[in-house]
């Protein structure tokens, strides 16, 4: 070894070229991209589910009012509570809707009240909702059926 020798040589790191920086900061920044779509698809994600939600129990709660309104008339013109068939019959709903499903929710005749619940829990809906011959339509926040006693929607 002789004097001009540095010592050191062996440890100094190698000297890079403009290209292969410029190649390695692009892979840094299309990497801090990538997770920067993918939390905010993340946090995006629940937010859609929550508004697609709501727009299905707001369209349930339009449907129980439909099918009640249908039971009125159809009380006023035959003298009793129709079925789901019956109200499909005599022109006082859609077809689709005498399957008693719409929206993502089920929706049951019993006697002159009218009870929907989501047919998957917190997918379709987290609300049920129960009406009768006032037209007041109930809501419930919960898989339980909603009843008379529980408070009014708004």
């Amino acid at each position: 070894m002789s004097p001009f020798d540095d010592p050191f040589s062996a440890h100094r790191p190698r000297a890079r070229s403009k290209r292969q920086i410029l190649a390695r900061l692009a892979v840094a920044v299309a990497g801090m991209a990538a997770l920067w779509i993918l939390a905010d698809a993340s946090l995006a994600v629940p937010r859609r589910t929550s508004a697609r939600m709501y727009s299905q129990e707001i369209a349930a709660i339009a449907t129980v009012r439909t099918l009640e309104t249908a039971e009125a008339r159809y009380r006023a013109q035959f003298n009793r509570c129709g079925s789901f068939r019956e109200l499909a019959h005599a022109g006082m709903i859609d077809t689709p809707l005498a399957s008693g499903f719409h929206s993502g929710y089920e929706f049951v005749l019993t006697g002159c009240t009218v009870q929907a619940a989501p047919t998957l829990y917190n997918e379709s809906g987290s609300r049920t909702f129960y009406c009768d011959e006032t037209m007041v339509v109930h809501e419930h926040y919960g898989p339980e059926p909603a009843t008379a006693r529980d408070p009014q929607t708004k």
